[in-house]
């Protein structure tokens, strides 16, 4: 090995292996290179000269950088791996050279993450130059502007928390090669049009969820009179033919009704507006009243037993929940139960749990037919039904999930040895 100079190393060896090493490299040179007559006409023609190189020395990167930047008059994509980085090419005025060839009709296109640190700036570019157009993108390690389509500058990213851009750039490089411009072309609007795409499904679900939040509203508007009407008029006829009738009316308003409110609670749900009125409550009150209610909607089911085993310290067990949401949560249980057991019983079991004893657990035993296996681990997902009896919607599991998540307790699904499903959940005890 002879002595460095500068840079270079020199090697010599008369190893077979290095020289053959070293031939096979020269050959995939030769067969990769231009022939000189014609890279001489290329020059005399004044066509560019293709290359790709690393840049060691900062200084020349950044002036390198920006003068890619001020040689577009096409079109510019630029890729930022930060929200400084923006501060930081703002600042050295790269940004400047971006907004006057877009006055001259350049086509910038920026992807960039935005946030409180560079939210005014993007106000400014944005109000500086209106062809300038600024994407939100998730944070990278990696600078990439691409000039005219045929050139590139890309640079990692080595101190994020510099405000010079000096000390922010590592490695550096340039090219004017096709290949290598085309494949950060491809990356880049790939990158685009993936943000362009997360954007408009936002826009959508955004119109989505007003849609359903007014037509939610809108429906509870004629529903709860026909729902008034139709049980006043059930107290008053004497009629067992129409008395049935007028029962079936009231039903299904009910059960629109209970629609209703949960795509309402699904809404308030996904725009994070979701919030519980906790109250001290007496417990096995609310219980009790529950499967009262679930005896009365079983009433055309006499081979249904509905039971309520409780094993409290205190029969009036007083805990801090939101008691109207709660009872959503044992009306939905139960009714579940109710629709795919015909007969034998449901069972509501009630006790502490917890190495201390600081939760509540309740479990709700049937003799049915049990969870389908196909939807038993989405069971409590949105949407997710197997019913054959066109009663599921897929929507009470998943507010019933919520519900006690937002209580600090838990909830899960599983099947019975013996037959049937046990849905249990608990709820921590809070001192009032």
């Amino acid at each position: 090995m002879d002595d460095a100079e500068g840079d270079d190393l020199w090697i010599a060896s008369s190893d077979a292996h290095v020289v053959q090493a070293a031939k096979n490299q020269f050959m995939r040179d030769w067969d990769a290179a231009v022939l000189a007559n014609d890279r001489l006409n290329e020059l005399e023609k004044g066509e560019e000269i293709e290359e790709s190189r690393i840049i060691k020395n900062n200084d020349e990167a950044i002036r390198i950088y920006k003068w890619v930047a001020k040689s577009a008059t096409k079109e510019v994509m630029y890729l930022l791996p930060s929200a400084r980085a923006l501060i930081r090419v703002f600042s050295s005025g790269i940004i400047n050279y971006l907004g006057e060839a877009s006055k001259k009709g350049a086509k910038v296109r920026i992807l960039c993450p935005v946030n409180n640190e560079n939210l005014g700036i993007v106000g400014k570019i944005r109000e500086s130059s209106s062809s300038i157009e600024i994407r939100d993108h998730e944070p990278l390690f990696t600078t990439v502007l691409i000039s005219d389509r045929k050139h590139v500058f890309t640079s990692e990213l080595r101190n994020d928390t510099a405000f010079d851009l000096r000390s922010a750039l590592s490695f550096s490089k340039y090219s004017n090669s096709v290949p290598t411009v085309q494949s950060y072309i491809t990356l880049f609007e790939s990158l685009w049009r993936q943000k362009q795409l997360y954007e408009q499904l936002k826009e959508m679900d955004k119109i989505k969820e007003e849609f359903i939040n007014v037509a939610a509203h809108e429906l509870r508007t004629p529903i709860l009179p026909l729902l008034l009407t139709a049980e006043s008029l059930a107290d008053e006829v004497t009629d067992k033919r129409l008395k049935e009738r007028i029962d079936i009316i009231a039903r299904n308003a009910r059960r629109l009704n209970r629609l209703t409110n949960d795509i309402l609670d699904i809404s308030r749900i996904e725009s994070n507006s979701f919030v519980l009125q906790k109250e001290k409550v007496d417990l096995g009150k609310l219980l009790a009243d529950a499967v009262r209610d679930a005896r009365h909607r079983a009433i055309s089911k006499p081979d249904l037993k509905i039971e309520l085993d409780l094993h409290l310290p205190t029969t009036n067990l007083e805990i801090l929940i939101d008691s109207q949401r709660i009872n959503q949560v044992l009306t939905n249980l139960l009714e579940n139960s109710i629709n795919f057991t015909d007969s034998g019983s449901i069972t509501v079991v009630v006790s502490q749990s917890g190495d201390l004893k600081d939760a509540i657990e309740v479990k709700i035993k049937d003799t049915g037919k049990g969870i389908d296996e196909s939807i038993r681990d989405k069971l409590f997902q949105k949407f997710v039904t197997k019913s054959n009896r066109q009663k599921g919607t897929g929507i009470g599991l998943f507010l019933c999930k919520k519900i006690i998540e937002a209580h600090g307790g838990t909830i899960h699904g599983e099947n019975n040895s013996d037959g049937g499903a046990t849905f249990s959940f608990t709820l921590p005890v809070i001192s009032v």
